[in-house]
């Protein structure tokens, strides 16, 4: 498994990341959708972090049913090494549900084994479209960079709008994979469900 390892530091996190932290932190009101202040490091792959980091706090896995299931929860980045690195800076010395984080550079189909959250950047369609179709049954997110992905592929995908970060949700995605989102995360997130009697319109 290719890992970055949480404890070596990228370049100085401390001040650089309160603000997206303060996305991060706070999902229970709109504020979670707003652009971050001006003064505040603010690319699009770094806001995208923070939400992972929401998304790893407000989905609920299923309990374990192997003995020696990893306790660690591990975050694998496909196609976005930028990315990655992002997580690395946000995510040092954090926990997601009292677990600590592993961010881990997906090269090969074996590098899925025990993920939590995968996110999806570019890919060879041919190549990863069967192991993301069998990743889609086991109980791990799958994170993309379009509605679409979320509607077609994955559970969430990233997407822009008035040029802020926003997220679609495909719940009927997250049942199959016997995953949950909280209320709050669906009231912020536009639905791209399968049944189009809940999904909400395109954007």
């Amino acid at each position: 498994m290719r890992s970055l390892l949480l404890h070596l530091p990228l370049f100085d996190r401390t001040r650089h990341w309160l603000c997206v932290l303060g996305v991060a932190l706070a999902i229970g009101g709109e504020s979670v959708a707003q652009p971050l202040p001006a003064a505040a490091p603010r690319s699009e792959r770094q806001v995208k972090a923070a939400y992972i980091f929401n998304f790893g706090r407000f989905i609920v896995w299923p309990e374990p049913t192997r003995r020696g299931a990893s306790s660690i929860f591990t975050i694998g980045v496909l196609g976005d090494d930028r990315l990655a690195e992002d997580l690395v800076a946000l995510l040092h010395d954090r926990t997601i549900r009292d677990q600590p984080v592993d961010i881990r550079r997906v090269r090969a189909p074996e590098d899925l084994d025990d993920l939590r959250i995968l996110v999806v950047g570019e890919l060879d369609s041919l190549r990863w479209t069967p192991s993301l179709a069998a990743l889609r049954e086991k109980p791990v997110l799958i994170v993309g960079s379009t509605p679409e992905f979320a509607r077609s592929i994955g559970h969430v995908g990233f997407y822009l709008d008035d040029q802020r970060v926003r997220f679609a949700i495909n719940p009927s995605a997250l049942r199959r994979s016997n995953l949950q989102a909280s209320s709050r995360l669906l009231s912020l997130a536009l639905i791209v469900d399968t049944d189009p009697v809940a999904a909400s319109p395109m954007p």
